[in-house]
């Protein structure tokens, strides 16, 4: 996490101790602070090349600072200085769609300036105002699957004594669990992991791309005697697939993985605002997780998926959120869904089982939402390369939105939309978005 600090240059003599002591308590969260309170950097830019370039240090300054908003992902401002608009700064980081916070304490500029992105408080206590705040992350624990995947581009689905030619194979990271742990990631959260690997190179290279991703993997244990799980993808022309599983040391994900992390909770070194489940892991274990968390009144969110894994109808009351597509909703209900009118009436049921919120996709037709009342919302029109992956990326989107927001609608087109996004691009890992790459999804 990288946090772009601004303040008045003027403002210095009166408020140096406020800029200081935010920089010290945005660097305690363990994120790094961009800014030219701090940076060496900033006092060597002003050269004769380029005032040159430039032609002014005026515009050198406002190029460090575009330079600044960019690199970073939210923006602190103290403007207790200020007689505050919205400057260049702000207008560059809510462009950008990334998270403002605007420090006074002169006024409440909150009050002025409406924006999704843009939040103001009246301080004193400064760090309660700088945690309280939407650029700080959720955090989110992840369980299920830890896999590599093989992908394939073939020009069709190959039938029993069918040799089709590929146009290549890609191996990346994956397994539901993981394409949403790291969709979550992406979208700015923090996300811890319980997992299994092999004690193989699949294994230590997924633990590779978690570090780059910035999810916590030290709850991804490794299994000597078991080889990382894998998964075999076909993906035809019109971004259909068939999907193999070798599930391996997924299976072996063990109770004691669960209790190191909740000994974290429980003494308070680490605060969870999600428990995100799937049915990957062995039915014991998901049914002792989904226990656990509740009885810490943790928010839990569960994939239903695979269909091979039932869940107890006994723990859907533990459940704040369920979600299942039209295969697992199926297997669940035994009602045939094709369209809206079906996942609504397989939702209806899943709540008369005792479910709180249920949530069935509907691939591209979008998704039904059942809570108070039962909602529809379409899909995004997009031109698609590979759907593998879609209803991760789709939930990615709606636990993040909503754990900032707590507005189920916008979760829902915030799950559709990055959904949408990641079935424009070949395999999961790489077509999942940040942020500001979902203010490039083209639709038709």
């Amino acid at each position: 996490m990288r946090i772009f600090f601004i303040a008045p240059y003027l403002g210095k003599q009166k408020y140096q101790k406020e800029y200081s002591r935010i920089i010290e308590i945005i660097e305690s969260t363990g994120a790094e602070v961009l800014s030219a309170e701090k940076s060496r950097e900033y006092q060597e830019i002003f050269t004769p090349e380029n005032l040159k370039k430039y032609g002014s240090r005026e515009r050198i300054h406002y190029q460090f600072i575009r330079q600044g908003v960019i690199n970073a992902d939210g923006l602190v401002v103290e403007a207790s200085f200020d007689d505050l608009r919205v400057g260049h700064e702000m207008t560059l980081a809510l462009l950008y769609k990334k998270p403002v916070l605007c420090l006074s304490q002169i006024l409440d500029y909150g009050k002025y300036i409406e924006h999704e992105y843009f939040t103001g408080l009246l301080y004193l206590a400064i760090k309660a105002a700088l945690q309280s705040k939407r650029w700080s992350p959720k955090q989110i624990v992840v369980l299920g699957s830890v896999n590599i995947d093989l992908v394939t581009k073939v020009p069709q689905i190959p039938k029993v004594d069918d040799v089709v030619i590929s146009e290549g194979l890609k191996l990346m990271p994956g397994g539901k669990a993981t394409n949403t742990a790291i969709g979550i990631s992406r979208l700015g959260e923090k996300v811890w992991m319980i997992g299994k690997t092999g004690n193989d190179f699949f294994g230590e290279s997924l633990k590779d791309i978690f570090k780059r991703e910035e999810i916590d993997f030290s709850f991804v244990d490794t299994d000597s005697f078991i080889p990382t799980g894998t998964v075999m993808v076909n993906v035809d022309r019109k971004g259909k697939n068939t999907i193999v599983v070798n599930e391996d040391a997924n299976i072996k994900i063990n109770r004691q993985t669960i209790k190191d992390l909740l000994a974290k909770v429980d003494k308070g070194e680490i605060k969870i605002d999600c428990f995100y489940t799937t049915f990957e892991p062995l039915p014991e274990i998901v049914e002792y997780a989904i226990k656990e968390f509740s009885k810490r009144k943790i928010m839990i969110f569960c994939d239903a998926a695979p269909t091979a894994r039932p869940l107890n109808v006994k723990l859907y009351p533990l459940i704040d959120f369920l979600s299942c597509n039209e295969v697992e909703v199926k297997a669940m209900t035994s009602v045939r869904v094709a369209d809206q009118t079906g996942a609504e009436t397989a939702a209806k049921k899943l709540r008369d089982r005792g479910a709180k919120t249920v949530i069935v996709t509907l691939g591209e037709k979008g998704a039904v939402l059942l809570s108070d009342k039962v909602k529809y919302f379409p899909g995004l029109k997009v031109k698609v390369v590979d759907e593998t992956g879609a209803g991760d990326a789709f939930r990615a989107g709606f636990v993040t939105e909503y754990l900032e927001t707590k507005n189920l609608d916008r979760a829902m087109e915030m799950g559709n939309k990055v959904g949408a996004f990641t079935v424009t691009r070949l395999g999961v890992y790489e077509a999942l978005p940040t942020r500001e790459a979902l203010g490039f999804l083209k639709t038709l």
